[in-house]
């Protein structure tokens, strides 16, 4: 998702507290682990957490220990805090791994010093909960053995109102993945109909999560009622594929079960680039804006959730930063964005980088024409040379300049290696 005339979502979220970046704070893990299993995370301006048994296996069968998923939550920071921000967290602690029992724990407790904290009212009652929107607060849940990330569904202060529902698409053992994607198009279908957009995100089971974004001020009750009316009219329209029956054993032979029931005040779905409590440590994927029903190639059956792992989603991880944009009147924009992967983050422009020089057209009415904005240049960032600045400062005039400034950079580096 593309966020124009500033850093995407989440791009400033790569430095923890005190202008630690989180990459720092990964290499920290990392050194913890080779050297002592405990020790001090330092975020800076006085603020650390201790930790400790980072070499406590939570996953068997994947050998993934505690300070892995530390360290996987670090190096997510950019995606994954923005998705938490403000939002109270209910903690699954398995303090000995998957294999072994599991407890839930609502309050805070007695968390140390710099682990986010304010008071939530649930049945008429307040008290302390445990807050998302920082790394030290989401290391420190780790700490007490929780693996997976459960944000409530709306967030402070307008705690009373959700900003997204989710339908759980669940499927039962004898049913395909590719029968699921078929039902989420089938979905995304009846979404159109009632003028309603989604975004689509694997739930690192065997299912996905249509999540629903909410109008301001939406009550709870509201988008339980919109999520349980459009779960109501699938099971209606495709009941070969989708069922309201929650349990197992009462499902009609190869049906989806279509889950409305977590929208409700003080529930809750794993987050986006959570880590799942199952073997081999998958994880729910990253949200997908307005999937297309008709386009089904993204996710095909040969995609099985356990393909989408810690290791996988760390690595796909990275920030588009727009670093110029100039206004076409009438006919939309040119912008420059540079794409950075997480293990460059702290050092601007890196080699690793992608610059990608585009055109987006947009009608009278400020909508996007075409699907995907026109590219005009893309080159990696060890390719930089002093055009390239020139490129920067003139890119935004016109699509065709920005396209013969970089045949002429294109030539003068061909002559380069010709001589």
């Amino acid at each position: 998702m593309k966020t124009r005339g500033r850093k995407r979502a989440g791009a400033s979220a790569s430095r923890a507290r005190g202008g630690v970046t989180a990459l720092s704070i990964a290499r920290q893990i990392e050194r913890l682990q080779a050297n002592g299993q405990e020790g001090e995370l330092v975020f800076g301006r006085g603020q650390s957490l201790h930790v400790s048994s980072l070499d406590k296996v939570f996953f068997e069968d994947a050998a993934i220990t505690k300070g892995d998923v530390m360290r996987y939550y670090a190096l997510m920071t950019p995606v994954l805090l923005p998705l938490l921000k403000d939002r109270p967290l209910i903690l699954k602690r398995y303090p000995n791994g998957v294999g072994g029992p599991s407890f839930f724990q609502q309050n805070a407790g007695t968390p140390p010093a710099g682990v986010r904290v304010a008071e939530v009212e649930t049945d008429g009652e307040r008290s302390r909960r445990l807050i998302g929107g920082d790394l030290l607060t989401l290391l420190y849940t780790v700490q007490l053995g929780t693996i997976a990330v459960h944000p409530w569904q709306s967030r402070l202060p307008d705690i009373e109102y959700a900003d997204y529902s989710t339908i759980d698409l669940d499927p039962g053992k004898d049913v395909p993945f590719v029968r699921v994607v078929e039902l989420a198009g089938r979905i995304k279908e009846e979404l159109e109909e009632l003028e309603l957009t989604a975004a689509l995100k694997t739930s690192g089971s065997r299912g996905l999560h249509i999540v629903l974004p909410m109008p301001t001020r939406t009550s709870y009750a509201r988008s339980a009622a919109i999520a349980d009316r459009i779960a109501r009219r699938v099971a209606e329209q495709y009941p070969r594929f989708a069922t309201l029956e929650r349990g197992i054993q009462q499902r009609p032979m190869g049906t989806i079960y279509v889950d409305a029931k977590q929208n409700a005040r003080g529930k809750s779905v794993a987050s986006a680039y959570s880590v799942r409590e199952r073997p081999g440590a998958p994880v729910s994927s990253g949200e997908t804006p307005q999937y297309d029903a008709r386009d089904r190639s993204r996710i095909e059956e040969r995609v099985k959730m356990e393909d989408v792992s810690m290791e996988v989603s760390s690595d796909l991880v990275e920030t588009r930063t727009q670093i110029y944009r100039r206004e076409l009147p009438g006919a939309g924009y040119v912008a420059i964005d540079v794409t950075t992967p997480h293990d460059q983050r702290s050092s601007g422009v890196a080699a690793d980088s992608r610059v990608r020089v585009y055109v987006e057209r947009r009608d009278s009415d400020e909508r996007r024409i075409g699907h995907e904005p026109p590219l005009v240049a893309e080159f990696a960032g060890d390719q930089r040379a002093p055009e390239v600045g020139e490129l920067y400062r003139l890119a935004a005039d016109n699509a065709a300049l920005a396209r013969a400034l970089l045949e002429r950079q294109g030539r003068r580096q061909r002559r380069v290696k010709a001589d």
